[in-house]
């Protein structure tokens, strides 16, 4: 061999390298620590978002078992009220007719 030329074994070869790589290695790691950072600033507003979205659904939900309640409630008040109004009907019809046998007896006998 040359006496120009460096001779190195494997391992210290290795440990050249190794010593070149904290700053590619650094650079990388400040890269995915701040990739990381955006991911959980993200992660975050999205569970935030989702939060919101489950108690806007909650309140929804709730007001629509609310309003079918409702619902049903002034089905039964419109029902109630066919019924009322079907029996008065009835009843003015009744209090009507003897006024007509009434007025058809004094038709009939003048």
């Amino acid at each position: 061999m040359d006496g120009g030329e460096v001779n190195l074994h494997p391992t210290q070869l290795g440990l050249r390298l190794a010593t070149s790589l904290p700053t590619a290695s650094q650079s990388q790691a400040k890269k995915l620590n701040a990739f990381q950072a955006t991911v959980n600033e993200k992660l975050k507003y999205l569970e935030e978002a989702l939060a919101e979205e489950t108690k806007r659904r909650e309140a929804v939900e709730q007001q629509a078992a609310e309003n079918a309640k409702r619902r049903k409630e002034l089905e039964a008040a419109i029902e109630e009220n066919q019924r009322s109004q079907e029996w008065f009907q009835q009843l003015l019809e009744e209090s009507e007719e003897p006024a007509r046998h009434s007025n058809r007896a004094v038709a009939l006998s003048s």
